[in-house]
């Protein structure tokens, strides 16, 4: 799939939107649904998982722009997803060391 972002998007829209293909195209549905649970039960909601989603796209894009969280262990996998994003976007124009196959098992195993 495609991810298109308007000229007029909101500051860090680009950071949610690549919080959605991580997610989406490259976690498995159990992957997800461990993630979400563990949403809910670090903010004592009960979102769907889609406002879970959501939720963490907004966390995400936060980190981004700010660099900080208040939630130390998100700091370690927000970083863990922009390195794993940054090389798979490196590794696609060539300009990477690591192999394709290499930033997927760290992806994985993340």
């Amino acid at each position: 799939g495609q991810v298109l972002i308007s000229d007029l998007a909101s500051r860090g829209t680009t950071y949610h939107e690549a919080w959605h293909v991580v997610t989406q195209f490259l976690l498995t549905p159990s992957e997800r649904k461990a993630l979400y649970d563990s949403y809910n039960q670090r903010t004592g909601q009960n979102l769907g998982y889609n406002e879970a989603e959501e939720a963490l796209a907004e966390e995400f894009r936060s980190f981004m722009l700010t660099g900080e969280t208040n939630i130390p262990e998100h700091k370690n996998i927000f970083q863990k997803i922009l390195s794993i994003i940054r090389d798979f976007f490196l590794e696609l124009v060539g300009k990477n060391p690591k192999n394709l196959e290499k930033i997927f098992n760290d992806l994985k195993e993340s």
